[in-house]
């Protein structure tokens, strides 16, 4: 700024804070803290697994497979609850969409959660309900509702569970504000979307609202029994004395990962959360490489989905020929 004049330097000034430039500043910031963060998050989850190996090595020994398939069924059965949530957010906004078309596009663009960056199915699918008219205000509506309701909701009961399982501490006071943060945040939610994204182009109602959350509801319940039954399957890691308390470290778990918006898909916040809420007879470290397993079990089941959709949508094509 050495050598400017004093307009020049309202010019860098106003350049600076300006939303264009700002915004692009803060896009590749968080690009370049992706970057960085998640080969870090895979390098220590590397090392974890190297210096808990042996006791990794015998849990899986003792492993339950049955609770470990029960798993993977759980999630593959929240794929079918998804697209529900589509058809009622856009439904509330004022467009239309038929349950096989979320479905379609929920299922046929799973792949694209494991691009880097996280935010790809999201995307792949916003292109799809575009292709099928749907108005761009409407498509902002629908992410946006998507992604508080996922992390009001998994924040909301997951701190409550949280705070009420874990002694008094800091843990407690950090889960309880997060309950109350979140509360508040579900709460002003449809003022927000209606003044600010909808405006003259439809209205989201507070039932229609409370239907797209109950949705959500029900979808994070059987993500948690997916979990839950993940870790029953791990008698010698996790203690399961009280299933509520597996529940809300795994809620809370993944709404602070979901929060860390350096670390795609939560990749390391959630594993490293969820160790030190759960109650584990192993180190921190096996805790966090175990916690890391259940993504496996996501995969398996986004992979079994994803392929029998493919297949089913194959079959029903074939069919419509003869």
């Amino acid at each position: 700024m050495i050598g400017l004049e004093k307009n020049d330097r309202q010019k860098v000034f106003d350049r600076f804070v300006s939303g264009k430039s700002s915004q692009e500043r803060i896009r590749r910031v968080l690009a370049i803290s992706k970057w960085l963060f998640t080969p870090i998050a895979f390098l220590f989850l590397v090392f974890a697994l190297w210096q808990s190996r042996l006791a990794i090595k015998e849990t899986l020994e003792q492993s339950q497979a049955q609770f470990l398939a029960l798993s993977i069924c759980f999630w593959m059965v929240g794929h079918l609850i998804s697209p529900w949530f589509a058809c009622v957010a856009l439904t509330t906004s004022g467009a239309k969409i038929r349950y096989y078309e979320a479905l379609d596009l929920h299922l046929r663009y799973l792949p694209a959660r494991y691009l880097p960056g996280g935010i790809w199915h999201t995307v792949a699918r916003v292109g799809g309900l575009r292709s099928l008219g749907i108005h761009p205000s409407h498509l902002s509506s629908f992410v946006v509702l998507e992604n508080v309701l996922a992390a009001g909701v998994t924040l909301l009961a997951g701190g409550i569970l949280v705070g009420i399982g874990v002694p008094t501490g800091h843990m407690q006071q950090i889960a309880f504000l997060c309950a109350t943060g979140s509360l508040v945040i579900l709460l002003v939610s449809p003022i927000g979307v209606n003044r600010l994204i909808l405006r003259a182009t439809g209205k989201l109602r507070y039932t229609n609202y409370m239907a797209a959350m109950a949705i959500v509801g029900v979808f994070w319940g059987i993500a948690s029994a997916s979990f839950l039954s993940f870790a029953i399957a791990l008698p010698s890691a996790f203690a399961i004395n009280e299933w509520w308390r597996v529940v809300g470290a795994y809620l809370f778990s993944w709404g602070v990962g979901f929060l860390a918006i350096f670390a795609p898909q939560g990749v390391g916040v959630f594993e490293a959360v969820a160790a030190n809420t759960l109650a584990s007879q192993l180190s921190f470290e096996a805790a966090v490489v175990l916690v890391a397993g259940f993504r496996l079990v996501v995969l398996l089941a986004d992979v079994g989905m994803w392929g029998g959709w493919l297949i089913l949508v194959a079959f029903r094509r074939k069919r419509a020929t003869f």
